[in-house]
């Protein structure tokens, strides 16, 4: 059976590349999704797994161009009788200004996909709530959902040491390293955490902030808001494949403040998972995948913008009083959930997972 698949894999995500490669091994023939309608008109297959498919450009011309093209696509797609899987990663859009348009593309995705995958049980929540429980029971989402791991990182990225990253630890004396990485946007509230480990005022702590800003705007604003701190080290650049490894080995704790508005699955706590390293984090939908292992983490919930810093605070404190009062047992912490992904969210389980739900 073949399968279109969207979004090719631009050598950023690898769980894009991850979630291809295992649908191979499912023995399905994988294409990816042609951005050219008249080409899509003239491509059978039988299924189209879609992921990020409601996400919008800002730009409001480019996404309604946007919107009118992916609904074409829909239509055609149904037209050929090609049976949509549409994989739910997040709750609502993470930019705001296109939070309205994109929840309409996620309800109109929703209702015509034949599969939903979904990569944590909170999943099924969030599409109740989208839907509206009637529409959620009269039309059978339940018989839709099947539920797919969020693939592991381990031994996805080769071994380094010469890092960027390395070149400003080697000099640095401090012990405990608390790590936010990956894109700096609004919604993984990287200002909030800043603020937070400054009013912490941990001594022989320090922040590392690394990953490309988006937009520059924000940025410059994270920027601003560490300062002249000599223990907050931004590192404004996209993290290569060759550094990954050597930066997540340095990290003692990784921080993930995200949104709990919109976000839903992190692929930062599987990477972090896979290198044996404990997270900081609000209960995502990820978060709570790992409920059997709370206090190999350290979670907490926040109100508003000022009891998020007021948690993060407490969160920083509890782990590093932790590791400083039993090394050992707090490096445990890691190794479990080390143990679980290596597991529950390797390869062949995600392999599967398709073979099982996917006909």
């Amino acid at each position: 059976m073949k399968i279109l698949y969207y979004p090719k894999f631009d050598g950023k995500n690898y769980s894009v590349k991850i979630f291809e490669d295992c649908l191979r091994c499912a023995g399905f023939d994988v294409a990816i999704l042609s951005k050219n309608i008249i080409k899509i008109l003239f491509t059978k297959s039988d299924f189209a797994y879609l992921q990020w498919f409601e996400n919008l450009p800002s730009d409001k011309p480019k996404m309604f161009a946007n919107i009118i093209f992916k609904i074409i696509i829909l239509y055609i797609f149904k037209l050929k009788n090609v049976k949509v899987i549409f994989v739910m990663h997040n709750k609502v859009a993470h930019d705001k200004e296109v939070a309205t348009y994109s929840c309409f593309m996620l309800k109109f995705i929703l209702k015509r996909a034949y599969k939903i995958a979904i990569l944590c049980d909170t999943t099924k929540t969030e599409i109740m709530k989208i839907v509206g429980t009637y529409n959620y029971k009269k039309n059978n989402y339940e018989a839709k959902v099947f539920k797919i791991p969020h693939p592991n990182y381990i031994d996805v990225y080769p071994k380094s040491q010469n890092t960027t990253f390395h070149k400003i630890h080697k000099n640095i004396k401090e012990d405990f390293t608390f790590i936010f990485m990956g894109m700096i946007r609004p919604y993984k509230n990287v200002d909030v955490v800043i603020k937070a480990f400054k009013e912490a005022n941990l001594q022989n702590c320090r922040l590392v902030v690394i990953g490309k800003p988006h937009p520059i705007e924000y940025g410059n604003r994270i920027k601003e808001l560490a300062g002249n701190d000599e223990r907050i080290n931004i590192i404004s650049k996209f993290i290569d494949d060759s550094e990954m490894d050597g930066i997540i080995s340095k990290a003692d704790v990784i921080v993930l403040p995200y949104d709990k508005r919109s976000s839903l699955n992190s692929g930062v706590a599987y990477l972090a998972f896979s290198y044996a390293k404990t997270i900081i984090s609000p209960p995502t939908g990820t978060v709570m995948e790992f409920k059997d292992y709370k206090d190999c983490m350290y979670i907490y919930d926040y109100h508003d913008t000022d009891d998020h810093i007021k948690q993060l605070i407490n969160k920083f404190k509890q782990a590093y009083n932790d590791w400083k009062q039993d090394k050992q047992n707090f490096r445990e912490k890691g190794e479990k959930l080390f143990s679980v992904v290596k597991k529950q969210n390797s390869r062949s389980a995600l392999t599967a997972a398709y073979k099982h739900n996917i006909s």
